[in-house]
């Protein structure tokens, strides 16, 4: 039922969630083999199936961003619009549709990542904050415990 986001640090829980374009052409395997480099604009927005997977991927902030204030939320995925297309990268049959590329197979597994391309903006209703990150600790609300 919920997926979980480490926000961007231009990104606040306090306003919608978005993909960085939303008519882009980039493919869900240059997504996950880019997707954190300013360079790729995807209408995907990179997610993790579980809390696991989602603190090792807030272990491996760079060095540049880690003593910022990050923020990691929990989406409700049956908040979320019916248009909103939802990859789960964690299925077999999807990783072998979408992901080509070595890169991106070695990049999706370890954070059991999902991918939303929702057709506008998700509102903050469909999300809530549930962990601060810096500095490389993670300090999870006990209620999301």
């Amino acid at each position: 039922r919920f997926l979980y986001r480490l926000l961007r640090p231009n990104e606040d829980y306090d306003h919608g969630l978005r993909p960085k374009n939303f008519n882009s052409n980039t493919s869900i395997d240059d997504h996950v083999a880019n997707g954190s480099c300013d360079f790729v604009e995807s209408k995907y927005i990179s997610c993790s199936k579980t809390r696991d997977g989602i603190n090792k991927f807030a272990s491996i902030i760079r060095k540049k961003q880690r003593s910022q204030l990050r923020y990691i939320i929990r989406i409700d995925k049956f908040k979320l619009d019916d248009d909103c297309k939802i990859y789960d990268l964690t299925e077999e049959s999807v990783r072998t549709e979408h992901l080509h590329s070595e890169r991106a197979k070695r990049h999706s597994l370890p954070f059991d990542e999902v991918l939303l391309s929702p057709s506008r903006e998700i509102p903050v209703g469909c999300f809530t904050k549930v962990a601060n990150v810096k500095d490389g600790a993670k300090i999870w609300n006990n209620d999301a415990l």
